[in-house]
């Protein structure tokens, strides 16, 4: 179980690696099987994005890599993707602009110069789900695998409540030494091991969306956004 409790955690003493992204480090960090390659990646299904830039996103990369690559040679665009609807998908669906589970607020999107629109996939029903196309789901869901190769022993999933914000995993203060989170979170993580190859695949198996997504094109894609006011 992943968990986050709001507050103050403190690093040195270990408090810390019981929560949010450090609890992920401390676990990936211990299995021994699990490598790093160039072609690990994290694909993260979520619908609320908070205030996300540079430092904070690393940072959640070698948490959930368990620290087994190098701050200095993470590049984002090769280590993590995210799946969030489009406006026009959700403006189709049955509830149309009266959704209140997807939360990217407008003026980040817009704004924030280090806001990492290159990041972002669109959420695709898979061919057996064609029938909840016009549904807007909820699900948070991470998988970290190598690209090109099937779900196995070696893969993680997480599946629970937290979000992509630094509310929800937590970030890195006073210079390392306390990890605040400012949300409670609740999750399951599914992590390498040996032996849970076709359990892992019946979990992808029931999943809505697909995990190999495509990218945005940023010139006529865009996701559904709403004005800090409507929040």
């Amino acid at each position: 179980m992943i968990s986050s409790v709001s507050g103050y955690h403190d690093v040195e003493s270990g408090e810390a690696k019981g929560y949010g992204m450090l609890k992920v480090s401390d676990i990936m960090s211990k299995c021994d099987d699990f490598k790093v390659t160039d072609d690990t990646q994290i694909t993260y299904q979520c619908t609320s994005f908070g205030k996300i830039y540079s430092k904070m996103i690393n940072e959640f990369i070698m948490s959930m890599f368990g620290q087994k690559i190098n701050f200095k040679d993470i590049m984002m665009k090769d280590r993590l993707k995210f799946i969030f609807p489009e406006e026009k998908q959700v403006l189709e669906s049955h509830l149309g602009n009266t959704v209140n589970c997807l939360k990217l607020r407008e003026d980040f999107w817009l704004n924030q110069n280090d806001f990492p629109k290159f990041l972002f996939h669109k959420y695709e029903y898979k061919d057996t789900a064609e029938n909840y196309a016009r549904n807007v789901h909820h699900s948070k869901v991470m998988v970290i695998k190598d690209k090109n190769q099937e779900v196995g022993d070696q893969t993680a999933i997480y599946v629970g409540s937290h979000n992509m914000s630094g509310g929800a995993w937590g970030t890195l203060q006073r210079y390392g030494k306390t990890l605040y989170t400012g949300n409670y979170e609740l999750g399951v993580f599914f992590r390498p091991r040996e032996g849970t190859k076709e359990m892992k695949q019946r979990i992808m198996k029931s999943l809505m969306f697909k995990t190999d997504p495509t990218p945005y094109n940023l010139k006529v894609d865009k996701p559904y956004l709403f004005k800090k006011d409507d929040f």
